[in-house]
């Protein structure tokens, strides 16, 4: 029989049960799981030239766009209250803020080049481009950018 993917995972297994109910042979916290075992496959594959991307950071921000979703509750801790929205026209976002209730991303992007790196992963994936990017997890913690266009 074939194994389930949560089985070719290397998941702690008190908290097998746990994930189970977010991970399937069909979706991994509800994407489709299809396209992810297939880009693995394509990475692994040696006839298929691949490409690895290494940058500081990438701004993916998965929880903004394509949100995961999970049937179990979600902690408290790992919820951003405030989060703010913000564009190049410094004018508008001085009278404007677009706040919303996410999931927190990983931190391991601040600002333009992890945005940059981010996009030129969409980019990849859009024109089918075999490509894994490889960032930094920072132990010590990282920081959230605010910008304020005031005075430079």
């Amino acid at each position: 029989m074939e194994k389930i993917f949560i089985d070719l995972s290397s998941i702690d297994s008190t908290n097998k049960e746990y994930y189970q109910k977010d991970i399937t042979n069909t979706h991994f916290y509800g994407f489709p799981i299809e396209p992810i075992i297939s880009a693995e496959q394509r990475l692994k594959d040696k006839s298929i030239p691949s490409i690895a991307y290494f940058s500081m950071e990438y701004g993916l921000a998965p929880s903004v766009y394509h949100t995961f979703e999970s049937q179990n509750e979600i902690d408290e801790s790992n919820v951003s209250q405030s989060s703010e929205v913000f564009s190049n026209l410094k004018q508008m976002d001085y009278f404007h803020t677009i706040s919303m209730l996410r999931l927190l991303d990983l931190p391991i992007y601040s600002g333009g080049l992890g945005v940059l790196a981010g996009d030129t992963l969409k980019s990849s994936a859009d024109l089918g481009i075999s490509l894994v990017g490889i960032g930094i997890l920072w132990h010590k913690g990282y920081f959230q950018q605010k910008f304020w266009f005031r005075g430079g």
